[in-house]
């Protein structure tokens, strides 16, 4: 519904008395001036503050810059500052987990002698790597054994120059250029580029 005058507005001159356009006339320009002043601004005059809901019947609110709020409601649950703060914050929690898993896997520290599970007590799983202590050299799980994991060879390129590596059956393996657009993944116990 259009926002208009709360009352009707008063013709200028009742009943042909000239007397009464002045008193109309200035309670008619209170009207509209409070009828403007219930509305809301384009160009951000104030007053512009809301003194109840806004109810947009279903519409959207389009453009919106920052959404400044105390509450913020999607389909009834509330999605607060500190909620969504929390998320946030498990969500990295659960990264991080996953992160030093994965190093837990595959990068098992120093040990005095060949283990027998990865660092969470899981099964080894064929690339992880350790520093045996006691033979002073780093070894690398072959899927069945321990074996020495050599120096790089001569001819590959240093891995810092951008030539990537892999280690498999006692050496190590440059991995083939993937094209663009492709990912990096391991299949078939080696990694191989694909489309995503």
């Amino acid at each position: 519904m259009s926002k208009g005058p709360k009352n009707k507005l008063k013709k200028l001159a009742n009943n042909g008395r000239p007397q009464d356009a002045n008193r109309n006339t200035d309670e008619n320009f209170e009207q509209l001036e409070f009828a403007f002043m219930n509305t809301l601004s384009l160009d951000g005059s104030t007053p512009n503050a809301m003194q109840a809901d806004l109810d947009m019947n279903g519409q959207d609110v389009i453009n919106v810059g920052t959404v400044n709020a105390q509450d913020f409601r999607i389909n009834g649950d509330s999605i607060a500052a500190d909620t969504v703060a929390t998320q946030a914050a498990d969500q990295a929690g659960q990264a991080r987990d996953e992160i030093v898993a994965l190093i837990n896997q595959t990068l098992l520290g120093a040990k005095n002698g060949d283990p027998v599970v990865d660092n969470s007590g899981m099964p080894l799983v064929e690339g992880v790597i350790y520093y045996n202590r006691l033979e002073e050299e780093m070894r690398v799980w072959s899927g069945i054994a321990w074996d020495v994991l050599e120096p790089l060879p001569q001819g590959l390129t240093d891995p810092f120059d951008g030539e990537m590596l892999y280690y498999e059956n006692g050496s190590y393996q440059p991995i083939e250029s993937g094209e663009n657009g492709q990912v990096l993944t391991w299949l078939g116990g080696r990694p191989r580029w694909r489309n995503p």
